[in-house]
């Protein structure tokens, strides 16, 4: 959904990251561990307990689709829980501005992996899309941008609900055929959060329920592609990948949108 938010901090971040550890300016006086994610909240989590304990259940769904392998190194987890956006944003206003009007953001560092939500309706969607950004980054040096956020997007429904029950799904059955053409090469190029919107969030989501839901052949570029990153090797780009092996890929992305029921 097009108001996930994710910030991927360089090396001359560093001393911001350090700054993120601390809870100055926030009460969390509650905690929750479950593996290598911890949880400190400012609100009772007791009512959370089954959906934190699930997200290790989410991060073998990803790893399992995706056939990404565990590393033994990889960087441990905090989720920040605030009781309401108010408090949320004025912890966020002093360390990531940039986040203060998202319900929920990712922040990759060197030391630790950080997400920050505040509590709402919609924080286990946030929690299950901010964390699928989490657990490919425990494992992969690098995501491409759109590549990224369409996996949040397809991984933040329950499972139940990722084939077919898809608010993105909605609305491009409600979108008139013409009207609907998806362009990787044009997706791909879109390298900057602000140049996301809706559309694009939209589009990210549908190429990833393609290649895993579609042909066998879009999974396994898909697979491979990302084998390839976890080998710290370059892959090709799945926009070069893609049409190399269906032709018009813009148009089997849409033959497989209207097979959906």
């Amino acid at each position: 959904m097009s108001n996930r938010f994710v910030i991927l901090m360089m090396a001359w971040t560093t001393m911001l990251m350090i700054s993120l550890s601390t809870t100055q300016g926030a009460n969390f006086r509650f905690t929750h561990v479950t593996g290598d994610i911890s949880v400190l909240s400012e609100f009772d989590v007791r009512g959370l307990t089954a959906e934190l304990n699930n997200l290790s259940t989410l991060r073998d769904e990803i790893y399992t689709t995706l056939k990404l392998q565990p590393v033994d190194n990889a960087l441990p987890i905090t989720v920040y829980l605030f009781q309401s956006k108010w408090s949320y944003r004025s912890y966020l206003a002093q360390r990531v501005p940039e986040a203060v009007n998202r319900p929920a953001c990712f922040v990759q560092g060197t030391d630790m992996l950080r997400l920050y939500a505040f509590q709402s309706s919609s924080l286990s969607v946030e929690l299950r899309n901010e964390m699928t950004h989490a657990f490919l980054h425990q494992v992969l040096a690098f995501v491409p941008l759109w590549l990224d956020e369409g996996l949040a997007e397809y991984f933040e429904v329950p499972t139940a609900d990722r084939y077919a029950r898809h608010p993105h799904l909605r609305q491009i059955k409600m979108t008139p055929g013409l009207l609907w053409r998806p362009d990787l090469h044009s997706l791909a190029n879109q390298n900057t959060l602000s140049k996301m919107g809706g559309n694009e969030y939209r589009d990210a989501w549908a190429w990833v329920h393609f290649m895993i839901h579609g042909p066998p052949q879009a999974q396994s570029i898909l697979c491979d592609y990302l084998a390839t990153i976890q080998k710290h090797d370059v892959p090709q780009p799945l926009q070069n990948s893609l049409p190399a092996q269906f032709g018009d890929s813009g148009e089997a992305l849409r033959r497989h949108v209207n097979s959906i029921r």
